[in-house]
């Protein structure tokens, strides 16, 4: 062999021979381009595996022995699977363009493909194309063979409680357990072995469903079921072909009752409780109805009530269907330990003990007796009700120390206090009252006659409370009026006696308003009141009566001589009123 060292090229004769060869080699397999194709994915490795619907991408390549080689010219490729049942395609959604050819351009070694199958199975993959020798590819097509249920989140599912929205998730799996896509929408039928449940597709348990689809290409489906009633449940999905399964839970429905709330109550305050329906375990539960409880406590010394103010008494509450609670007051004046509970029909109540605390009052306040009372203002010769409660500092209703005396004074304004009778009108007139022991006292007040007046009432161990009140105008007048102002001698003319308020109106009488009567210029002393519309009976001492509850009364006058008189009226605290008559001889 040559072996020559050339000036200038710095490499010897042999090594350039050996190099022209190897270029004449390349030159050489060039010119011959493809022998063979392949299957491979993106990576050049082949996927031994797919799941069942997916749209998987694989490419087919041009090749010689050794290598990728580069197609002269288009290379028509054909695909197949052995008639196993998938469906090329030349997109990634594997919705349109379905095709088993693809096309390997001139100057390229490589086409892409898309495969999709529907069911699970071993299929062999083939790419052949004229003069090519074709290429095979074994392919496992993995797919779900049953479901499986299981519950969503930290839930129990042995301690569900009755009409609880829960979670639950049917998963498709193949026989190892590992999940597994749907291979195409598939219709899950859920059943609860007709026991009284709901299935629903919302979290909130509106929307109802037994039967939920899942679809392509996703191997979970939610859903959610509620039961009303306790008991042990099975819970059944299936999709054909598939294996169905079952999954036992347990429902926990009321079985007792229990009380929440205060661990100590000051005496003689309304103190808010819970009644409450619970499971077994002590955990509250909804009922299926509405469910009426029983309110007790150990002594009997205490009150429930539907109220804050401990003012509309119970003795049950209802917990309604689909509920677990209602709340509720109780107020007890003693210094005990109490047990309170809430009874139901088949339920056992728990016992809720509450320590009675001993504060006491130390102010006063006044407040309206009833929703229909005024506290501002009363009616002159009315009796105004007012209620005073002894409280704590922080206003909270409060017990006093026993036989608290209260006195009464309206700053020598004219008013009388009085009792309360047991229908609330007043009673006998009072300076004080007594409170033995209690945290209330109400009285009655009136005054005759209107303006501004200040209600006290003190204690010396007690922060007292006033009351400014406004007096309204009862009868502010009296008023005579005869029928007629001319009539004849021996007539029996009618006349009316009234009590006027400040409109100038008839105004009953908040009291008797005695009245006495004369006739003024009555030179010949011959008129005279009767009692009777035939002037048979004089009014005693001419005096009338205008009694409680009225604003007029009627008597009659007649004269025997003519002449001109004035009616007067007379009656204590009202001005005088008169009005003028006419009497004149009969006409022949």
């Amino acid at each position: 062999m040559i072996n020559q060292k050339r000036e200038g090229w710095g490499v010897t004769t042999s090594t350039l021979i050996m190099g022209i060869v190897s270029l004449a080699n390349m030159v050489g397999a060039a010119e011959i381009g493809p022998t063979r194709l392949r299957i491979t994915t993106e990576s050049n490795d082949f996927i031994p595996a797919i799941d069942a619907g997916t749209c998987a991408r694989f490419n087919v390549r041009s090749a010689d022995s050794t290598s990728f080689v580069n197609a002269k010219t288009n290379i028509i490729v054909n695909l197949g699977d052995g008639n196993a049942g998938g469906r090329f395609y030349n997109n990634s959604s594997c919705k349109q363009q379905e095709s088993n050819r693809t096309t390997i351009a001139a100057n390229s070694s490589s086409a892409s493909f898309y495969y999709k199958k529907s069911s699970r199975g071993n299929i062999t993959l083939t790419a052949s194309a004229s003069a090519l020798q074709s290429s095979s590819q074994s392919l496992v097509v993995r797919g779900p063979t049953r479901l499986s249920i299981a519950i969503v989140g930290a839930q129990d599912a042995n301690a569900i409680g009755t009409l609880a929205c829960v979670g639950f998730n049917v998963r498709f799996i193949d026989d190892n357990g590992s999940a597994r896509i749907a291979p195409t929408d598939l219709s899950v039928a859920l059943d609860d072995a007709g026991a009284d449940g709901q299935f629903y597709v919302d979290n909130n348990c509106t929307i109802s469903a037994a039967q939920l689809t899942v679809r392509e290409t996703e191997h979970d489906l939610p859903f959610y079921y509620k039961k009303p009633t306790g008991g042990q449940v099975i819970l059944t999905a299936s999709a054909a072909p598939l294996q169905s399964t079952s999954r036992q839970i347990t429902i926990r429905g009321a079985a007792k009752t229990a009380i929440l709330g205060l661990d100590s109550l000051p005496n003689g305050s309304c103190g808010e409780f819970n009644a409450q329906t619970t499971d077994g375990a002590d955990q509250p539960v909804p009922v299926a109805e509405n469910t009426d409880l029983s309110l007790s406590d150990n002594d009997g010394e205490g009150g429930f009530y539907g109220d804050a103010s401990c003012s509309n008494h119970i003795t049950q509450v209802t917990v309604s269907a689909n509920t677990r609670s209602h709340n509720f007051f109780y107020r007890n004046d003693g210094a005990r330990i109490v047990s309170l509970s809430a009874t139901g029909q088949g339920l056992i109540p728990v016992i809720r003990r509450v320590r009675i605390t001993i504060t006491y009052a130390t102010k006063l306040s006044f407040f309206a007796p009833g929703p229909d009372e005024n506290l501002d203002s009363i009616e002159a010769g009315h009796c105004g009700k007012y209620l005073v409660v002894a409280t704590n500092d922080a206003g909270n209703e409060r017990m006093t120390l026993p036989n608290t005396v209260l006195s009464l004074s309206d700053g020598s304004q004219g008013g009388t206090f009085y009792s309360q009778t047991s229908n609330n009108s007043c009673g006998g007139a009072i300076t004080q009252v007594t409170l033995a022991g209690t945290s209330r006292a109400d009285f009655g007040y009136q005054k005759p006659s209107g303006g501004q007046v200040t209600l006290q009432v003190q204690n010396s161990g007690l922060q007292g409370t006033t009351k400014q009140i406004t007096v309204r105008p009862g009868v502010t007048a009296i008023s005579i009026r005869p029928d007629q102002h001319t009539f004849n001698i021996l007539t029996c003319q009618q006349i009316s006696v009234l009590s006027i308020g400040e409109n100038g109106q008839g105004k009953e009488a908040a009291t008797d308003i005695i009245v006495n009567l004369s006739d003024r210029n009555d030179v010949n002393n011959d008129g005279n009141f009767y009692s009777d519309s035939n002037c048979a009976t004089p009014l005693p001492n001419s005096r009338v009566i205008i009694p409680t509850g009225a604003f007029w009364y009627h008597i009659w006058y007649k004269k025997s001589t003519p002449g001109s008189v004035a009616l007067v009226a007379r009656a204590t605290g009202f001005p005088e009123a008169s009005d003028t008559v006419n009497i004149r001889t009969a006409a022949p």
